[in-house]
């Protein structure tokens, strides 16, 4: 799979190994996807040769280069497994690559790419990596090919992409000597459900075949090839006497006993258990035109069946339309690398007649076709001779390559430059699909799934062309025998002609270029490089190509290890398959050395290949690096870069340039890899540069920070550091601006920049009350667009602030933004109206009246109300009222019914606002209202009755009582109507609203004037004034309430005209003066008073009323 660079050893060594009774390494194959391999991967097969079951745990399958100098290149652990006995466990040691086919399914994966020619591999019983050439821990050890490491006397033989080293007798012959229990073949891996072989169950039947059949070449169909034999022998055959049957593969091939008597089939009698070599004869007769393979059977005797290749290819006189030919083409003009700036599609006349190209067209498409083709040109008018040749350009020239030839048209249509598929159709419209009519001549390359016959033919590169063998003319209307690949040649109109005829021209062919040496020291060996040499139609054989270098300051080889200034490469028919040739640089002088290796012989043109160098005077080889820049912090299982360093040498030797392997670290000469544990560059000496990409690929989380190591050249070695860290990166995240901020709640934001090294499975906002905080609480959030999400966090306290951090998590940990803040609202509160409680009596108390506060979020600060002058409160109606209150309440929602009354203490106005404040809330002001008065009694003025000649009782009525208790109510009379003047007479007997007073003394005939009054703290009030007459006394003298009491009043009148001095005089019965009281009469009138004297005894008195005019009335009286 990996081309592995090895130094030369000075010192080579063997070692000891004891002989396994239990495992065995059985089959070794390590070309696997390499060009021309037949399988696609590496593998190791492990028998079980002991008759009990064998358990894998503890060991290792491990590899090293031919070479070994230090520790193992490759160990894998083996599960914990068992081979039963004769079983078999097949180790797949490489990643498959493109060429060939999947391995059977393998028991165990092992990355651990193998030598495809040589190498080491072995079954250690410890799963430590082995050093230098083992001798203890090992189980078993092949080396195989130039090996220096090996069980026994030498290695076991070199495989190759066709060959892999097999142990004999199934895997069961081990004599600790690989070079005696080890034979190549074509690889044929057994796994554990292949059947198992008991190794010592007996001698085992085997036939075995010495020689090969080389490919029969060229041949016509209808003749028959010259025969060719190999030898069939056998031992510890059964069924003897009996025969062993030889089958031919197809009509194409014939085999014979005696080579005479030919058929599909033959014979070849035992008759004991032992067949001596016997020959068997095979002869090509192909029956069409084509590559023509495959096996002949050796079967029988109860051995297994042997199989030999057999292979040639058949002919026809022309091929094809027998006219026009794709004779060569090539797309890779102009890309890196490409030798010609342009694509070419060379075509060639064939026949023996001129032919016209009126009417054709050259069309291409990409390897798959699945429409109409992507490109079609129509070719002009024009005739080709016989033989002759005609260039078309497909593509606009390029920057890099040389220019082709003239060309002789021009037709846009760039090709593919490793696959596709070109054609001359018969017709000027653009074919679809892969077509089956107007086809003169088609031709499918590389992976093309469109072609003539069984295959495409072979994939081209910006250093190889496809080629028709025969100069052009071979056209077996099959692309893959009819085309090999060689450095690009394109042919023109004015190309010498190449006439066809049924005996095909000898034709060598060279591919691969070989590079400039550059500078080499004098006296030394620059490392070798090679092209490759195939040939067809050859004459002379069996015979040899001669390769021949330039001078004596190059030579050549064919085998890369003995070498002169010419060496032979034989072939034994027609055609040469693909034949490595090696060449090297060894100055004898100073200066620039040029020239060309020839290569000559089997009838063919001779074949240049441009070989130079330059010769330098020997100096100290220096190598010096760029530095490289550091991966830094890398998540594990990842791969980082590539970064690079460039490495720089002068005066080198053509030693490799070895890269030592740093844990964590692989290295490339390409961008795109592939990239290895180490690197061994080749170089041709003398100054050399070669930018390295390194990846960086940690697996776990540490530091890999080193220095990679460079050596080789014949220098120093130095060091390049290297630097980067394995994590389990979090997340990255920040924290975004708050939003939407109440008193309760808020929206918070933020945004994962990076997802870290693992998928993120949880992300959110986590806050506090604490600056500063570790710990908080976790709201997750769900709603993540583009990297950016919010969390919406509620039951916040008001006016508080808070912290907040945007959080994100992985495998790796949880991530958190920078701290940020916010701070809630303030809680609002609400509240219902008050009605205005209007005027109200100063000191009287108001109907409670109520509002209600709320609020939806309060923090536990205590609400108070109040105070307001002339107000107090209280939380239920009939409660304790009181100047304010003070709430206690447990912080968020929050209702409650405040009960107001109003008390005036002053006539003014009460109008203001209520202040409810706390909860951290703003005070709310609740207008409300008032004021007070001080109100007079509202009276009026009753009825006058019992109206005498000097009484009267008046009434009056208490309308209302003002805003105090009434002190005083009464009746105010006068004769004046205006009451200017007037006598107040206090009520004593008010009940309910009503009083009355009663007046005596009055002036009898008389009109007065009265009202009612009532006095309170506002003052007095005065009802309506309303009057009465008092009623006349009666003519004479007349007495009131007798019988009359002592010491009482006794009230009389007298009415008449005469005015003047009276007096009243009381005579008791005896006749005797007992009282006398002097009056004054004004008017036509008497009404007076007087009392009567306790100290008279009762009895009848006389009343005597007499004036000094002499009048004189008497009464008789009865005193009490």
């Amino acid at each position: 799979m990996k081309k592995i660079f090895t130094f030369l050893l000075l010192i080579c060594c063997m070692a000891g190994f004891s002989q396994s009774t239990t495992l065995v390494i059985s089959q070794v194959y390590g070309a696997g996807g390499n060009s021309g391999a037949v399988l696609n991967a590496d593998y190791v097969e492990i028998h079980n040769i002991s008759a009990t079951p064998q358990s894998l745990n503890g060991l290792s399958v491990q590899y090293e280069s031919a070479t070994p100098a230090g520790q193992w290149s490759g160990a894998a652990v083996l599960p914990n497994v068992s081979i039963p006995a004769g079983g078999y466990y097949l180790v797949q040691m490489s990643t498959p690559g493109s060429n060939g086919v999947p391995l059977p399914t393998p028991d165990f994966t092992a990355v651990i790419p193998m030598g495809g020619s040589n190498g080491i591999v072995a079954i250690i019983n410890d799963i430590d990596t082995i050093t230098g050439c083992p001798s203890t821990n090992v189980i078993d050890l092949v080396g195989y090919g130039t090996a220096t490491c090996f069980e026994g006397a030498s290695a076991s033989p070199a495989i190759s992409a066709t060959l892999a080293a097999f142990r004999l007798n199934n895997g069961c012959t081990d004599t600790n000597v690989n070079g005696s229990d080890f034979s190549t073949g074509a690889p044929a891996p057994k796994n554990s459900a292949s059947p198992a072989f008991i190794c010592g169950g007996g001698p085992t039947p085997q036939l075995t075949v010495t020689g090969t059949i080389n490919d029969f070449g060229s041949l016509q169909v209808g003749n028959t090839s010259a025969s060719q034999t190999y030898n069939l022998s056998g031992t510890d055959l059964t069924g003897a006497p009996g025969n062993i049957t030889v089958s031919a593969p197809s009509a194409d091939f014939q085999v014979s006993n005696d080579n005479s008597t030919w058929s599909a089939s033959v014979n070849i009698a035992y008759a004991n258990s032992t067949l001596s070599a016997t020959p068997v004869y095979v002869r090509f007769s192909p029956q069409s035109a084509g590559l023509k393979a495959g096996d002949v059977t050796n079967a029988g005797g109860s051995a297994a069946t042997v199989n030999v290749a057999v292979s040639g290819t058949g002919t026809s006189s022309g091929g094809g339309t027998g006219t026009l030919v794709i004779s060569q083409f090539y797309g890779a003009g102009g890309n890196t690398g490409a030798l010609l700036n342009a694509d070419y599609v060379e075509i060639h006349n064939i026949s023996s007649v001129p032919q016209s190209l009126n009417g054709l067209s050259v069309q291409y498409e990409s390897a798959t076709p699945a429409g109409q083709w992507s490109g079609a040109a129509v070719l002009p008018n024009v005739s080709i001779p016989p033989g002759g040749f005609y260039l078309v350009q497909m593509s606009t020239p390029g920057a890099i390559g040389t220019a082709l030839p003239a060309p002789d048209f021009t037709a846009v249509i760039p090709m593919g430059g490793s696959n596709g598929i070109v054609a001359i159709i018969n017709d000027v419209d653009t074919i679809t699909g892969c077509p089956a009519t107007n086809v003169i001549d088609l031709v499918g390359y590389g992976s093309a799934t469109c072609f003539e016959g069984s295959g495409a033919a072979p994939l081209v590169s910006a250093i190889l062309a496809g080629f028709r063998i025969d100069n052009g003319c071979t056209d077996t209307d099959n692309n893959t025998p009819d085309f090999i690949t060689a450095t690009p040649a394109p042919r023109n109109s004015a190309s010498p002609v190449q006439l066809c005829s049924s005996l095909p021209a000898p034709l060598l062919t060279v591919t691969g270029t070989i590079t400039d040496f550059g500078n080499i020291d004098i006296g030394t060996n620059s490392a070798s490089q090679s092209y490759s040499l195939s040939g067809a139609n050859l004459t002379g054989a069996p015979g040899v190509i001669t390769v021949t270098s330039p001078s004596v300051d190059f030579q050549v080889s064919n085998n890369n290890s003995t070498w002169g200034a010419s060496t032979t490469i034989a072939y034994t028919s027609a055609v040469l398959a693909a034949t490595n040739v090696w060449v090297r640089f060894t100055p004898q002088s100073a200066g620039p050395k040029a020239g060309n290796v020839t290569n000559a012989g089997g009838g063919a043109a001779t074949v240049n290949v441009p070989v130079s160098g330059n010769g330098i005077v020997p100096s100290t080889p220096t190598i010096t690096a760029t530095t490289l820049t550091a991966f830094g912090n890398i998540c594990t299982g990842t791969v980082a870069g590539p970064n690079s360093f460039t490495i720089n040498g002068t005066n080198l030797t053509n030693a490799n340039i070895d890269i030592a392997a740093l844990a964590g670290f692989s290295y490339a000469t390409s961008s795109a890899g592939p990239f290895n544990a180490t690197l061994s560059l080749t170089q041709p000496g003398g100054t050399f540069s070669q930018q390295i990409f390194v990846q960086f690929n940690p697996t776990a989380s540490q530091s890999y920070d080193g220095n990679i190591a460079i050596s080789g050249a014949g220098t120093t070695a130095i060091s390049v550091a290297a630097s980067g860290s394995g994590n389990n990166n979090p997340p990255m995240v920040s924290t975004g601006a708050a939003s939407a901020i109440t008193s309760s709640s808020a929206t918070l934001a933020g945004t994962i920049t990076d997802n870290g090294c693992t998928a993120v499975t949880a992300y959110g906002i986590t806050y506090s009350l604490v600056n500063g905080f570790t710990t908080g609480t976790d709201v997750a959030s769900t709603n993540i667009s583009s990297g950016s999400f919010t969390s919406s966090i509620s039951s916040l306290l008001p006016s508080t602030t808070y912290y907040y951090k945007a959080y994100s998590t992985n495998n790796g940990g949880t991530a958190f933004g920078v701290q940020q803040s916010f701070t809630t609202a303030a809680p609002v509160l609400t509240a219902t109206t008050l009605n205005s409680f209007g005027s109200l009596c100063v000191n009287i108390a108001s109907a409670a009246q109520n509002f209600t506060i709320t609020s939806t979020a309060l923090t536990t600060a205590n609400v108070v109300v109040g105070p307001l002058a002339g107000y107090t409160f209280a939380t239920t109606e009939n409660g304790t009222y009181s100047a304010s209150l003070n709430i206690t309440q447990p912080g968020g929602a929050f209702s409650q019914v405040v009960y107001v009354i109003f008390t005036p203490a002053a006539i003014q106005s009460y109008n203001g606002n209520i202040p409810v404040s706390g909860g951290g809330a703003n005070t709310l002001n609740i207008p409300v209202s008032g004021s007070g008065y001080n109100a007079p009694a509202d009276v009026v003025t009753g009825a006058s009755s019992a109206i005498t000649a000097n009484t009267a009782t008046l009434a009056g009525v208490l309308a209302s009582t003002g805003c105090s208790n009434i002190t005083s109510t009464g009746i105010d009379f006068s004769g004046i109507s205006n009451m200017g003047i007037y006598t107040r007479v206090q009520s004593s007997n008010l009940t309910g609203a009503d009083f009355s007073v009663n007046l005596s003394g009055l002036v009898q005939a008389t009109k007065y004037y009265y009202r009612a009054y009532a006095i309170n703290d506002a003052g007095i009030a005065y009802g309506v004034i309303d009057s009465f007459i008092t009623k006349s006394i009666p003519d004479g003298l007349t007495l009131y309430n007798i019988p009359a009491a002592k010491g009482q009043v006794l009230h009389f009148t007298f009415k008449t005209n005469r005015t003047g001095h009276y007096a009243v005089k009381l005579f008791n019965a005896s006749g005797q003066l007992v009282f006398q009281k002097g009056f004054t009469m004004q008017l036509n009138f008497m009404d007076e008073r007087f009392v009567i004297p306790s100290s008279l005894a009762p009895g009848v008195y006389l009343f005597v009323l007499e004036s000094v005019n002499g009048f004189r009335e008497k009464r008789s009286i009865l005193i009490q």
